[in-house]
């Protein structure tokens, strides 16, 4: 069926006031929209889109400048299409997006990335879901015969740095890299905990989460 003209109307118009929101800085006011409204909705999504992000990497919106934060933001907002819906995966769409492009943004802090992941983990763990019934695994069973079942909620980190000792005021120094490795999950009161293990301990657990996966 071909697309009438009224259709094609809106769809452009729609797909202006997406560009305008992503981006006002680079895009022109949609057709017929008063620029002070259009402030107001460019202001509503920037801060939603925010809040998500400054959530999930507390200490991270501590140590980074508000310029430099809010310049990362918007580049992210105009540039990024998120692959999931769900608001609680903005942060994962985040980091993802971060990641290849973090020496790029931040030359000067090269351990950021790894601390950004360090801290999204502890997210991962909190919004994770509750583990199987006693239907589909046995937590008695014998771990000689069976394959493990992790609990959802674990998370293994492992970096470069110490990141368990990093704030604001103590940021990670090059004569302290090596390999470091985090446990984190939720425990039965919903707390999250983390645990530090040695490489080998968190390259088992990783081994046991792909069997577990498959």
């Amino acid at each position: 069926m071909p697309t009438s003209p009224e259709s094609t109307s809106i769809r452009g118009f729609q797909d202006a006031f997406a560009r305008r929101l992503r981006d006002p800085a680079a895009s022109p006011l949609p057709a017929s929209v008063p620029e002070r409204r259009m402030a107001v909705y460019e202001e509503l999504v920037f801060n939603n889109l925010k809040g998500f992000i400054d959530t999930a990497f507390p200490i991270t919106r501590e140590i980074v400048s508000e310029a430099e934060w809010q310049r990362t933001l918007r580049r992210f907002a105009a540039g990024h299409r998120c692959r999931s819906p769900l608001f609680r995966d903005i942060a994962e769409e985040f980091l993802g997006w971060f990641v290849p492009m973090a020496d790029t943004l931040f030359p000067d802090r090269p351990w950021l990335a790894e601390f950004m992941h360090y801290e999204w983990i502890e997210l991962a763990a909190e919004v994770a879901e509750d583990p199987p019934g006693r239907d589909v695994i046995d937590p008695d069973g014998d771990l000689m015969k069976g394959c493990p079942a992790l609990h959802p909620s674990v998370h293994v980190g492992c970096y470069r740095h110490p990141l368990h000792r990093v704030s604001p005021r103590r940021l990670p120094q090059e004569r302290e890299q090596g390999s470091y490795c985090y446990l984190v999950m939720r425990a039965s009161d919903d707390r999250i905990r983390f645990h530090n293990v040695n490489p080998a301990v968190g390259w088992l657990i990783e081994r046991i989460d792909q069997r577990d996966g498959n």
